[in-house]
């Protein structure tokens, strides 16, 4: 009984993976669309809730209205699944940035923190949305089906080196 303990966990966890991967590569779009829009506006939501209420505590009231924009933006993803939301949120991503790096005392460095927003607002504006969304379905789709290949094996391989 002991060695179903060691084998269950990490074949389950394969399991779940490769079929999680199939559903990505192999799913339809429509619904997946949806879950990501759901997905980024509840990760907008959350990452920007706790800055927004520590730039009022502040007074930077700058970092205050970008905050809740992104907010704002966040429960738009979750209720409006549309390109034209995704044009507005890449240049918020190329905007915002540059805003901030030219209030920025140190440029460079600000530059540096801000370098990965930027790239995303231009990806954002320059692919089309569907087919950013369709290629992360993908990618994230063979990492996993590889993982959970990778894990089903390796509770195989570990139920032999139990024994």
């Amino acid at each position: 009984m002991k060695k179903f303990g060691v084998l269950l966990p990490n074949l389950l966890v394969g399991i779940l993976s490769l079929l999680l991967g199939i559903f990505l590569i192999a799913g339809d779009t429509n619904i997946l669309t949806k879950l990501t829009f759901i997905f980024i506006g509840i990760f907008m939501i959350i990452t920007n809730m706790m800055p927004l209420i520590e730039s009022v505590k502040r007074n930077l009231w700058f970092e205050f209205v970008c905050r809740l924009l992104l907010v704002i933006f966040g429960i738009c993803f979750i209720f409006y699944h549309n390109t034209t939301l995704c044009v507005i949120v890449g240049l918020l991503f190329i905007i915002l940035p540059i805003i901030k790096i030219g209030l920025a005392e140190d440029k460079k460095n600000e530059l540096k923190d801000q370098l990965l927003t930027l790239i995303i607002g231009f990806v954002i504006l320059l692919v089309s949305p569907d087919t950013v969304i369709k290629a992360l379905y993908v990618v994230l789709g063979v990492i996993l089906v590889a993982f959970g290949l990778f894990a089903i094996i390796s509770s195989f391989y570990t139920q032999k080196e139990i024994k």
